[in-house]
Order: C-alpha cells, then structure tokens, then sequence
C-alpha cells in the first residue's frame, strides 16, 4: 500500500504543462519507434526544414502529430508547434497569412518574424505536393525568408514525392510497417471475435501470411483500415488476403491505397 488514507475521488492532474495530455490527441502508433527518433534528430539539429514523405495513407499525419507530442512534453518548441493542412490553400500569402496567425500581435512577415525571432517555433504542413506544384518559387522564397530571418522557426513538410525546393531541406521516408508491426496494428484496431479462422488471431499466424510477408512495404495504415473494415463485416482474411493480392498485381505502388479507401466506400 502506497498511501494509507487517500481520499476517494477521481484523479484530477492539475499541472498546467502535462505528459498525459496531448497537443495533437493521436492513438498510439506501433512500429514507428525508429522513424520518430530520426525526425527528432533532424528537427533538433542545425536542419530547419524537414520533409517526411511517403504514399497516400501511410501514417505521415499520425507520425507527426506523436512527434509534436513528443517534442512538446520534452520542452522543444513550446513556444508554439501548429499544424496546417494545405489542400484548401490556394496561395502562398492564405499560406502566410495562416503562419502569421498562430502567433499573437503578428499581421505580416516583420511583425511575425519581430515576435518570434528567437523563438522555438514548428510549423507541420500537411499534404504540401499539390500547393507546391502550384506555388514552388513563391512557396521556397517565402520560406526561405522566413528562415533566415528568424533563429529557431522550423518547418515540417508532409509530401507524397520528395520534391526538391532548393533549400538544402532534409529528407526522410515513411515505409510500410514491418510484418510484425502490421500484424499488430491489425490486431489492436479489430474486435478478436471478428477474426475469423481463429488462427489468424494470432500476430504469429498473421506476419508469416504471404500478405504481410512478401508485401509489407506495400501495406499503408489505410490498407490496414481496409482489412479491418472487411473482417468486421464478416468476410474471412483468407478472402481479403486474395482481393488484396490480386489488387497488388494490377495496381501501381501509389495508387493502391486510394483504390482501397474507394472500394471500401463503394
């Protein structure tokens, strides 16, 4: 017994500045323990724009926003860490404007870059490819300045191709889990009597099946969802592991995860 008179109650944490919370609420990832590190790394080193890229539906919002709990529970960028999803920016002053305003009393780049001049900041921006097709000079000049101009603003580039802006910007790719990993993922995000035959509600059975062995690089979180989705409704895995099978064979690398997520609405 470590406390002998304890008064009954629910436990209230009311420390302002607090690990259990999350800045960016994001379920427990599996399998991407070395990944976070090496963000880590790069975002804590001399580097100030990062790009972490990979296929649609591979984890790179999910990895990133663990990262921004991890970096902000570890005092790193507590002055201010945002995140910005660019499919509905059209243009690099909206962009701008939306940096600006995760910082008070900053209307344009020299009030900004006055208030955060030796500031940790980190800005994530999501789904960056198509704004920047659309936007690359002004989109690197801009940021560009923004570096230069301030000691400890970092940017966090979320991309499906590994495009150069000229910045000497770092870069990291996000893969498919390992076959045990995905194995389970698989298994913490779908109910055990769902499974059906018994054996594949096993991490054994499952990693050693040819789906996760001989195609695990080509296994997204989306596809992970997919097969979920199906067992949940009753098919068998024997069943989704052909129809994923045959998918593979037809489909090219980048296009498998959106043809997953639309079959499975359909």
């Amino acid at each position: 017994v470590l406390f002998t008179s304890i008064e009954p109650g629910k436990v209230q944490n009311c420390k302002f500045y607090s690990v259990i919370d999350q800045r960016f609420p994001e379920k427990r990832l599996v399998g991407r323990n070395r990944q976070l590190f090496d963000l880590f790394t790069l975002l804590k080193s001399s580097q100030k724009i990062v790009k972490l890229y990979g296929p649609t539906g591979i984890g790179k919002t999910a990895l990133a926003r663990q990262l921004a709990n991890y970096l902000y529970v570890r005092n790193h960028f507590r002055y201010k860490i945002a995140l910005i999803e660019l499919t509905r920016v059209n243009s690099v002053s909206t962009l701008l404007s939306k940096i600006f305003n995760e910082i008070e009393l900053t209307r344009d780049m020299n009030t900004f870059c006055e208030a955060v001049r030796t500031k940790e900041v980190l800005y994530i921006l999501e789904d960056c490819d198509l704004f920047i097709d659309n936007n690359r000079v002004e989109f690197s000049e801009s940021l560009n300045k923004l570096i230069k101009s301030t000691k400890n603003v970092k940017f966090l580039l979320l991309l499906e191709n590994n495009i150069d802006l000229g910045l000497q910007e770092a870069s990291q790719e996000l893969k498919g889990l390992h076959p045990i990993d995905a194995a389970k993922l698989l298994l913490l995000n779908t109910p055990l009597e769902k499974i059906s035959p018994m054996k594949y509600r096993s991490i054994e059975e499952l990693k050693n099946t040819k789906l996760f062995k001989e195609h695990y690089l080509q296994i997204t979180t989306s596809t992970l969802w997919w097969i979920s989705q199906n067992l949940t409704q009753g098919q068998s895995f024997e069943k989704i592991q052909s129809q994923l099978l045959e998918k593979f064979m037809a489909s090219n690398k980048e296009d498998q995860s959106i043809n997953l997520i639309e079959s499975t609405i359909r």
